[in-house]
């Protein structure tokens, strides 16, 4: 069963921070910060911000025990509050040149998805699953979830999943 996650410990959060942070070390969004190992550092702070950020905007979710996670963000009903935050938390935390390296990503991935990104959609913010736990279906529990939580917000509401062409 997948549900928000709400009221937790920061010693809960902060195991979630290091499972996200690790999934995404080898993700291809930082291949140009430099080798696995290179990365690490700076992937592990800037996925720990992007976790408190979903958290705090309350759009995080979690199956039962922790070992899968997916940020989803509704485009109608965007936080900004968690949004400024996190921003402001980026540019004090993450070294110019990554972030420039990762803007340029995300254009390529906000080009790729321009002409559904007008509507009304959900964004799937990010998708993980505890190294040990990868291939037992978690991440496809994790957004049919999400295709069947916000399949009553309308029509038009389409599931990005951001991945560039």
């Amino acid at each position: 069963m997948i549900s928000r996650v709400e009221r937790i410990s920061e010693e809960k959060l902060d195991k979630i921070r290091k499972t996200v942070g690790e999934a995404f070390v080898t993700n291809e969004l930082f291949h140009n910060w430099g080798s696995v190992e290179e990365r690490r550092e700076d992937v592990m702070k800037y996925m720990a911000l992007y976790v408190d950020y979903v958290y705090q905007a309350g759009e995080l979710y979690a199956n039962e025990d922790f070992t899968g996670f997916i940020g989803l963000e509704d485009s109608g009903n965007a936080p900004k509050l968690p949004q400024v935050r996190m921003l402001f938390r980026m540019l004090t935390n993450i070294r110019f040149s990554k972030l420039k390296s990762l803007m340029g990503f995300a254009k390529q991935i906000g080009s790729s998805n321009a002409k559904y990104s007008k509507k009304r959609h959900l964004d799937a913010l990010m998708v993980c699953v505890d190294k040990e736990r990868q291939g037992q279906g978690i991440a496809s529990e994790l957004v049919t979830y999400a295709k069947t939580m916000f399949s009553c917000l309308a029509d038009s509401v389409i599931l990005m999943l951001g991945r560039p062409q």
